[in-house]
């Protein structure tokens, strides 16, 4: 699967910027809803209903991102699959008639498509999953520190307790 993930390094790359992009800006939305949230307690009504014009042009943004995230991530993935595919009938056509029927058509068959099908949902689909977690984690933890830096510290603290302690 890496082998494939840095054959196509470019096209990953965009993909990258792309999640980067929406998990930022998922950050900076929520970082605003702190600062509705902020104005309402002060009853700053002109505050809030900036806050929240702000929160949905910023939600626009976002679901444009998300959306052309999505149109990329499967552009990625039908290259990459094409390449397994490639791959996979360049090795078939290297074998000898002999070897060729050692196995019954369905197996290949079966792994240029199901077999792929798989590596797609199971492989590139949990890497962009993690991923996009990775970035969501690395995005929140930049937001609590302009929060205050102990929020950092606790949460690492309180995560380690839930980790290690059942």
């Amino acid at each position: 699967m890496f082998h494939y993930l840095y054959k196509y390094w470019k096209d990953n790359l965009v993909v990258i910027f792309i999640l980067f992009l929406t998990g930022f800006i998922q950050t900076i939305v929520s970082v605003q809803v702190a600062h509705a949230l902020d104005a309402l307690i002060v009853f700053d009504f002109r505050a809030f209903l900036e806050t929240v014009g702000i929160v949905i042009a910023l939600f626009s943004i976002q679901l444009i991102f998300v959306r052309i995230q999505v149109i990329k991530i499967s552009q990625v993935k039908q290259k990459m699959s094409t390449a397994i595919r490639v791959d996979i009938t360049q090795r078939i056509e290297k074998t000898s008639y002999k070897e060729f029927h050692k196995h019954q058509v369905g197996t290949y068959a079966s792994w240029l498509s199901n077999d792929l099908s798989t590596i797609e949902t199971v492989g590139f689909d949990q890497f962009y999953a993690l991923l996009s977690g990775m970035i969501a984690t690395l995005t929140s933890t930049v937001a609590l520190f302009f929060f205050h830096w102990s929020l950092v510290l606790w949460t690492l603290i309180a995560g380690m307790i839930t980790v290690f302690l059942p």
